[in-house]
């Protein structure tokens, strides 16, 4: 059966983990990796895996999880700054970061689709401000018959990077 799947990769670090192998220690992780998620919902009429990957790290900025999901009136669904929509009888994936216009990525029935971003946010704890940093990669795919290696079998047809990330002295 058809199934729509969604692996979401999350990676947190401070300011204090800027160093040349702490960079390199990030980069040499996998961005896909095998699916160990059931379809728990059902989007557009279709069976959906979300599989997460990594840890947030303890934040006031985020009290209820890192990740925020919205299913909307029309039937799409928000995976943080990524939007799944319907158009013309396909499933797209498209990112919009806050309070900007949505930039289409491509259309999940011709390959799967790799999308990134980076950012930082101002967090507190214990009484002390810092900057936590982050990169979110969502990897979304249909596939006809999914298999727990879908995403590491083959490369993706559309990737995508918002490479934003503020200097470390801004």
């Amino acid at each position: 059966m058809a199934t729509l799947i969604f692996q979401i990769h999350l990676r947190q670090w401070e300011k204090n983990q800027h160093s040349l192998a702490a960079e390199t220690a990030r980069n040499s992780l996998a961005n896909e990796h095998v699916i160990n998620s059931q379809p728990q919902y059902v989007i557009f009429n279709t069976p959906c895996i979300i599989d997460q990957h990594g840890e947030a790290l303890p934040s006031k900025v985020f009290p209820t999880g890192r990740v925020k999901t919205a299913l909307l009136k029309d039937g799409s669904v928000t995976l943080d700054r990524f939007h799944i929509s319907q158009q013309d009888g396909q499933m797209v994936v498209s990112y919009q970061p806050d309070n900007q216009s949505a930039q289409l990525i491509g259309n999940l029935k011709e390959g799967w689709i790799q999308g990134r971003y980076r950012w930082r946010y101002r967090d507190e704890m214990n009484g002390e401000i810092f900057w936590r940093y982050e990169e979110f990669i969502l990897n979304a795919g249909y596939a006809e018959t999914p298999s727990v290696t879908f995403f590491i079998n083959t490369q993706p047809a559309f990737e995508f990077v918002d490479d934003q990330l503020p200097p470390l002295n801004a």
